[in-house]
């Protein structure tokens, strides 16, 4: 709820009954696939499932699913088909509760009019009783009475009759309810799924998973902005060309670049020892003033055994050279 994604670290995905599969079984043991980065993915036969959300060992929420034939199927989707197959079962079920009732209702009016048909059978051979009694008393009493006891009788023998049709109506209501009885228990007993189709009394619905979308992709003539050729041919470009080069200028000489520090300053050796090595101000004044203060006998600094040799050329005879690394001390001869 709070849009923050959940510490899921697995998730199990299992049957929700055991059921057949092509030519194999499928049960319902939990299958366990890791969650990395906030993604998993595995491979399911179609149909319902039910998945486990998994955290620090225990589930902590169980989903509905229904995979169907698509080589790939998002989370999303297979939520989605499962939710929908569930509100179409749900459906049929509420529409056979209604036909069971309906049927239940119809049983019980006709039981009833069985009970009616037999109430006015027996009240019909009493009265058939209470005819035959009078007319024998009739004709016991007086012969005019014969008459209307051949008349009883014959009310009699009709009630008869009515009895027996009204027994045979009751009989055939009884057998209608038990019909209606056993048709609504096999409603109820012939519904089933196969993968995501649903069976209801023998007929089978469509599939009830949606057909999968189509792909991102798109064809070469709709890209925008491609080269006429492809791959593109090996080209080169000038200087003058690229409008995003630094505002920094290139000296050379020969084949060697002036150094730049990363502040865009040039830097020049201490002591320019090749003749395209720039040289400083500081060096140029303290060669003009050692030239203007030149006596023989004068010491030159270096910091290395090999500046050493390279200044020997350069000083006069009887000119002391100190090495600054080694400590050493040579005259010029």
């Amino acid at each position: 709820m709070s849009s923050r994604a959940a510490q899921v670290s697995e998730v199990w995905v299992r049957a929700p009954r055991v059921r057949t599969h092509v030519e194999g079984v499928v049960t319902t043991g939990n299958d366990r696939f890791p969650v990395k980065d906030g993604e998993v993915s595995f491979t399911a036969v179609p149909g319902p499932a039910v998945l486990a959300l998994i955290s620090q060992g225990r589930a902590v929420d169980t989903i509905p699913i229904l995979v169907g034939d698509a080589g790939t199927q998002t989370l999303r989707q297979v939520v989605s088909a499962a939710k929908v197959a569930d509100d179409a079962t749900q459906r049929e079920i509420e529409k056979l509760a209604a036909q069971a009732v309906e049927l239940v209702d119809s049983s019980v009016a006709n039981a009833k009019n069985a009970q009616d048909g037999a109430s006015r059978a027996e009240t019909a051979a009493g009265n058939a009783k209470n005819s035959e009694a009078i007319a024998d008393d009739a004709a016991n009493r007086a012969s005019d009475s014969a008459s209307a006891a051949s008349s009883s009788a014959a009310r009699a023998a009709t009630s008869e009759r009515n009895a027996g049709e009204s027994a045979s109506a009751a009989a055939g209501s009884a057998d209608s309810a038990k019909a209606d009885a056993d048709r609504a228990a096999n409603i109820a007993s012939s519904t089933s799924w196969n993968g995501d189709k649903l069976t209801v009394n023998g007929k089978t619905s469509p599939s009830l998973t949606g057909p999968q979308g189509p792909s991102g992709a798109t064809t070469w003539d709709r890209v925008e902005n491609k080269p006429s050729t492809f791959p593109p041919e090996s080209h080169t470009h000038k200087m003058a060309d690229i409008s995003d080069l630094p505002d920094i200028t290139y000296q050379t000489r020969d084949s060697a670049l002036v150094q730049r520090y990363r502040n865009g300053q040039v830097g020049v050796p201490i002591e320019p020892t090749q003749d395209q090595y720039a040289t400083s101000k500081k060096y140029v004044d303290t060669a003009v003033a050692s030239e203007k203060a030149r006596t023989v006998g004068m010491v030159w600094m270096v910091e290395t055994e090999d500046q050493a040799q390279a200044k020997e050329s350069s000083c006069q005879k009887g000119d002391f050279i100190q090495v600054t690394e080694t400590g050493n001390i040579y005259q010029v001869v």
